[in-house]
């Protein structure tokens, strides 16, 4: 009704306005009701009889996410519809094409373990370091391969926090240092592997790299939206993809030089970008 209680519930309604999803807030009123049944009964039967005496209120879930699960089938699709809603729209171009393939299906098992999101992150951390340390041992193609899987990995501590609702502040933060650290752990690790000849562009590299991540903090502290091309250009799945493609290839040098000038020249966009739209 207007007041927002329930009048009359049940599977056997003709007319509705509503449909419950199955999840009841009791109070301990509701032990007096069951006193009343003789036998079995069924929780509908139960709210039935508190609709009856107008002790049965709604709270409206529109546009958020419920999936009444009664079947095989149905814990099929709202499993396909948990993990489909770990896709995020500021995924960059590799993320959304590659790794949330992957990082998805390792999700889908992780999130049966007791791993926690934070303990991801520490994983995903040492696979970076073990990358850095093959780069410089001159291993540039399992050091590829193994930069691309801590990609990957990177992204299965927030699917893992999303889906069992333990995202939280200090998580994203302990995730970004982590990352801040690996990404220049991996190429310290590249120029150390031919330090005379990959000591400028490297630097470079990791002065762009970590212009990138600097800009989208500060913009994401303050509540401010870069354009879609400015968002993904140059994050850290673009440019580990570059890392792990110059590993394999071996154009290390060519890579080194890629990453020096896209991601100081985006990060300066970014910068114009900032002191056009918001002096």
């Amino acid at each position: 009704d207007r007041e927002g209680n329930v009048t009359s519930i049940g599977k056997e309604l003709k007319e509705y306005n509503a449909i419950d999803t199955g999840i009841f807030y009791c109070t301990p009123d509701v032990t007096n009701i069951t006193r009343d049944f003789a036998g079995k009964f069924s929780v509908t039967d139960v709210m039935g009889k508190l609709a009856l005496k107008k002790k049965l209120k709604t709270f409206d879930i529109t546009g958020d996410f419920w999936c009444d699960v009664d079947t095989r089938e149905k814990l099929k699709e709202a499993e396909d519809i948990l993990l489909n809603s770990l896709i995020k729209p500021t995924d960059g171009i590799i993320s959304k094409h590659i790794n949330r393939k992957i990082s998805i299906k390792i999700s889908k098992f992780l999130v049966n373990t007791h791993l926690t999101p934070n303990m991801i992150s520490f994983i995903s951390f040492l696979f970076g370091l073990f990358s850095a340390a093959l780069f410089a041992m001159g291993q540039s193609i399992i050091a590829g391969i193994v930069a691309q899987i801590s990609s990957i990995l990177d992204g299965c501590d927030g699917e893992i926090a999303r889906l069992k609702g333990l995202v939280s502040p200090s998580g994203a933060i302990f995730d970004a240092i982590l990352d801040r650290y690996a990404d220049m752990l991996i190429i310290l690790g590249i120029i150390a592997s031919n330090p005379q000849s990959l000591w400028l562009v490297g630097g470079l590299a990791m002065l762009g790299s970590y212009s990138i991540s600097y800009t989208s903090s500060k913009a994401e502290l303050r509540g401010i939206t870069f354009t879609r091309l400015y968002e993904v250009l140059m994050n850290r799945d673009t440019r580990l993809f570059l890392i792990f493609l110059g590993g394999i290839t071996g154009f290390l040098y060519a890579i080194l030089v890629i990453l020096a000038l896209f991601t100081n020249l985006v990060a300066f966009l970014r910068i114009f970008y900032f002191s056009k739209r918001y002096e």
